[in-house]
């Protein structure tokens, strides 16, 4: 019985190239295409979140035969604009709960 080793390559190209880009340039395809239940785990939401996004159109997605299809690339985005508002709303100032602060000034006149 042997024990197979697999062999360094000897082409000094390949020794700079990293795990991960040498898996994603060999047979790693990122797919262009979903179904819902991949995409709402993507996403990190449920069922219902996830249609009303579809409903509202927000996600790009067709029916192909009986199955539905969500393009990755409007998940992408999606998430991409939600950070764009994100970063937006924190940019304003926060609106302050209760009643506002007295403020000094002339007194009201009688």
């Amino acid at each position: 019985m042997s024990i197979l080793i697999p062999r360094r390559s000897k082409d000094p190209s390949s020794a700079s190239i990293t795990q991960p880009e040498r898996s994603r340039n060999a047979d790693h395809y990122e797919p262009l295409l979903v179904n819902p239940k991949v995409a709402w785990k993507m996403l990190g939401c449920g069922n219902t979140r996830g249609y009303q996004l579809l409903a509202a159109g927000k996600l790009a997605s067709f029916l192909d035969g009986r199955s539905r299809k969500i393009v990755v690339q409007s998940i992408y985005h999606y998430i991409a604009r939600r950070l764009d508002e994100s970063a937006a709303a924190e940019s304003q100032p926060k609106r302050r709960r209760g009643r506002p602060p007295k403020t000094l000034g002339a007194p009201a006149v009688k």
